[in-house]
């Protein structure tokens, strides 16, 4: 008995030293946050969000400075359209911004036009979409994001790109030509609601039926990203522990 009450002597004192320890520990800093004001905008008025949170004022004043520069080039665009004369009909143009991916270190938006401006055929729902890095404040340079093989792989090895683009989005019979092309480029965005990249062909005009948009999960092209830290940053956040 004597030496079980030793025990429970020893086992309360180890724990209460291993409590002071702990709360004496320093804390771990929160992980950066960055907010940016969701949007969902449409003509007439385009709205670009704006970030804030960001550790470095300087990148965040920059960052929100490009997407002011692209909002009045977008309402100047949109403005030129309307005056145009179409013999064949009204002039009409339509834009819808959507805030697709945010981090500490990556911001996207997806942004589609719709118009018919002087010309005797429709644009519909074209993706111009904008990422920027906002650990430097400047537009992501996917070329620097990936690595060199993957946008531009060798002349005799097959793009993985290319084949991750087809096995998302098989081409019809019709567009598997136009679409199967080892030159083509794409238009790249980052998506959280789906965790994908987001791929879509650069065609001409006549071709843009051809221009289908794919979803390629994260998980597939992880390897091919340069910076560590890039690749960490598009992991899916772990769930929060349940109470």
């Amino acid at each position: 008995m004597t030496r079980f009450f030793a025990a429970a002597i020893l086992l309360t004192t180890l724990s209460a030293a291993a409590q002071t320890a702990a709360s004496t520990q320093p804390a771990s800093a929160p992980p950066p946050s960055v907010t940016a004001t969701p949007t969902f905008s449409q003509s007439p008025i385009q709205s670009f969000p704006r970030v804030s949170g960001l550790d470095d004022k300087a990148i965040e004043a920059q960052v929100n400075k490009q997407l002011a520069n692209r909002e009045r080039a977008d309402r100047a665009s949109r403005a030129d359209c309307l005056r145009a004369y179409i013999s064949h009909g009204k002039p009409s143009y339509s834009e819808l911004i959507r805030l697709a991916y945010l981090s500490p270190r990556l911001l996207s938006i997806d942004v589609r036009t719709s118009y018919l401006c002087g010309i005797p055929y429709p644009n519909d729902d074209i993706p111009y979409p904008v990422t920027f890095d906002l650990t430097t404040g400047r537009e992501l340079d996917w070329h620097l994001f990936f690595t060199d093989e993957f946008l531009n792989p060798p002349a005799d090895r097959p793009s993985l790109l290319l084949n991750l683009y087809l096995r998302h989005a098989p081409p019809s019979e019709d567009c598997s030509d136009v679409v199967n092309d080892r030159n083509l480029t794409f238009a790249f965005w980052l998506d959280s609601a789906r965790h994908s990249l987001m791929v879509r062909p650069n065609l001409s005009h006549v071709s843009q039926a051809c221009a289908t948009i794919a979803a390629i999960p994260f998980a597939e092209v992880q390897s091919q990203i340069r910076n560590p830290l890039d690749r960490q940053d598009l992991l899916p956040t772990p769930p929060l522990p349940s109470k």
